[in-house]
């Protein structure tokens, strides 16, 4: 991020206004979406809850689960009535989703390894339980 953009995202971070930090939930960076996220949640604002709620399609996890968060704080400051169950079933479903796949890539990557070092014919590296 250029240094212009840091200094200005800085400034907003002590602001109070909500529509100038909502910008920044389209930032290219994950945690500048994230932070503001958190900061939106702080400030409370029952403004903030249509946008966060966009966030929470975030490609990335920890933005969402943020968003998420903040419209939870924001809600219930505010004693607004959301119904935020389906989306916690959704975020929950994509965070198994990404564990398995995760468990699935390396499991994929140790297979490939241990195959790769009994074609080079190097069996004293591998223990006699893994050869094949």
């Amino acid at each position: 991020m250029k240094t212009f953009q840091k200094l200005q995202f800085h400034y907003y971070m002590f602001t109070q206004n909500t529509l100038q930090l909502v910008n920044f939930l389209h930032s290219p960076s994950y945690k500048i979406r994230r932070l503001t996220a958190l900061k939106l949640g702080q400030l409370k604002d029952i403004n903030a809850i249509p946008f966060l709620l966009k966030k929470l399609n975030d490609p990335v996890l920890k933005v969402a689960e943020t968003a998420l968060y903040a419209i939870e704080v924001i809600a219930k400051a505010n004693s607004y009535p959301i119904d935020l169950q389906e989306k916690k079933q959704v975020l929950k479903k994509r965070k198994e989703a990404i564990r398995k796949f995760r468990l699935l890539e390396n499991f994929k990557f140790e297979k490939e390894g241990w195959a790769n070092m009994s074609r080079k014919g190097n069996a004293n590296q591998i223990p006699k339980w893994l050869q094949f």
